[in-house]
């Protein structure tokens, strides 16, 4: 549980470090120059979704995370979509 906090909670985890740099503006490009370990973020979010979807498990999140490291699809508009329920997983 306290892996679960620190990510939710600490600039310094990866996962939330990434999020804060792209809900910033930061382009996906110039993250991965700044914080080298993104790559390995951006690498988790295609093999999860490749799974969910070989496996037929719907995973808005993970989807939304994917088509916005991806799929150049827009941060703010991703998740706001998301928040609001609207967010439906790519079959790609």
């Amino acid at each position: 549980m306290s892996d679960l906090s620190l990510t939710c909670s600490s600039e310094s985890a990866r996962n939330m470090s990434l999020g804060l740099q792209l809900g910033r503006g930061l382009a996906r490009e110039a993250v991965s120059v700044a914080v080298p370990w993104s790559s390995r973020a951006s690498a988790n979010a295609q093999s999860v979704t490749d799974l969910s979807r070989r496996l037929g498990v719907m995973q808005p999140i993970c989807e939304t995370v994917r088509a916005v490291l991806h799929d150049g699809a827009g941060f703010g508009q991703s998740f706001a979509a998301l928040r609001q329920g609207r967010s439906r997983p790519s079959r790609g």
